[in-house]
């Protein structure tokens, strides 16, 4: 049984979703034809899946999930992956090892090998609309913005061009250029730069009495209405979108926040601090554009979870294009495919932490019709008491 805060993707009703299984399990539900309690034990539900495919990259795409099983536990284990990936899950899950064959985690040696491919076997299935401009902000807001009456922005890099392309693009989403009305002033954003050791650009739009005929706004707020920090999630139209609308997306993302670290002579990794949730999500954002990504998990010192994960992924020339950033100056791609010797990895156990908790949390057990379905990246057994 897999950890509540673990990250699927799924279909419902031919919609694509990408969140976590607690998420999942709240959204399916809604839908599903019975939620069966346990009387011996009602804090146990079974629910009972209809019209819902759950993505399985060795089992040819999605495949059919016929049930989600709900326990709490107390006793969970963080399987942590050299390649940076991990998994929570419960003792007794069992997994498939290349020496070992089917085992229970927690009898796992520390040298086991996990039967397992990172790249996904289906492109996302529909082909983008969304403008390449209109992604690139919206990665920009995901990690650097707010919507509360008027769209905020604020970056902590003094970055002319980028600051000036953020204002540009507000303006825009404001009603600027699109809303017909002549009368207004060619700006609608105020840039404030803040002082001190670490200034911080900030970008807001003002009011703006003829905003409402901006559709670009309209779609703006769909997006991002009522967001906050605490519930911030990649938009799931962007789970369906084409490549390249990705890719102008992520952009958008190293943008405001991202770093590059050398690997060898001229090349280059991304690197993204992100809340692990986000973080997850994005990892299989890039899947769905073809790059396969690595996590860092982040701990704080006393080894439990810090919350922020790094992931890191190649620096291709798709976003080196999108970028509206002066990060890349100089920095040349010889090899475009660089991440190629990433695929068909398997994933080598790090280290196995075992986790005593005083509050029984969440966890499920997922049975699909390929007998396998993957999470957090990574490919898992399922069926019952897995």
């Amino acid at each position: 049984m897999i950890h509540g805060s673990s990250i699927i993707s799924y279909k419902l009703d031919g919609v694509y979703y990408t969140e976590s299984v607690r998420d999942a399990f709240m959204r399916i539900s809604q839908y599903s034809n019975a939620l069966y309690g346990d009387f011996a034990d009602p804090s146990k539900n079974t629910l009972q899946c209809s019209r819902v495919m759950i993505h399985d990259h060795l089992g040819h795409g999605y495949t059919v999930a016929n049930s989600i099983r709900k326990e709490y536990r107390d006793s969970l284990y963080d399987v942590l992956f050299n390649e940076g990936r991990y998994i929570t899950v419960s003792t007794d899950h069992l997994v498939n090892t290349n020496a070992y064959g089917d085992m229970p985690v927690a009898q796992l040696p520390v040298d086991a090998t996990l039967n397992n491919m990172i790249t996904p076997t289906e492109p996302a299935m529909y082909d983008g609309k969304m403008s390449l401009e209109f992604a690139w902000l919206l990665g920009v807001m995901l990690v650097s913005g707010e919507y509360r009456t008027t769209p905020t922005i604020s970056l902590y890099k003094i970055d002319e061009e980028l600051n000036r392309n953020v204002q540009r693009m507000l303006n825009y989403i404001n009603g600027i250029g699109n809303s017909g009305n002549v009368e207004n002033p060619a700006d609608s954003t105020t840039v404030l730069t803040s002082k001190g050791k670490n200034p911080r650009v900030t970008i807001v739009c003002g009011d703006n009495k003829y905003s409402n005929n901006s559709d670009a706004k309209n779609l703006f707020m769909r997006e991002f209405e009522a967001l906050n920090k605490s519930e911030r999630k990649i938009p799931q139209e962007m789970f369906k979108e084409s490549s390249l609308v990705i890719m102008s997306f992520v952009s958008g993302i190293i943008d405001a926040i991202g770093t590059l670290k050398n690997i060898s002579e001229r090349k280059y990794d991304v690197a993204l601090t992100l809340p692990s949730g986000i973080a997850q999500q994005l990892m299989y954002l890039l899947m769905n554009a073809d790059i396969p990504a690595t996590i860092e998990y982040g701990t704080l010192k006393n080894g439990a979870p810090s919350g922020k994960d790094t992931l890191s992924f190649p620096f291709v020339y798709e976003f080196q294009k999108f970028s509206h950033s002066s990060m890349y100056e100089g920095k040349a791609i010889e090899n475009s495919d660089m991440w190629a010797s990433r695929r068909e990895k398997l994933l080598t156990i790090d280290k196995l932490v075992l986790l005593e908790k005083e509050n029984p949390e969440d966890v499920y057990e997922i049975d699909t019709a390929s007998g396998t379905y993957t999470a957090n990246g990574i490919q898992l057994r399922a069926g019952s008491n897995k």
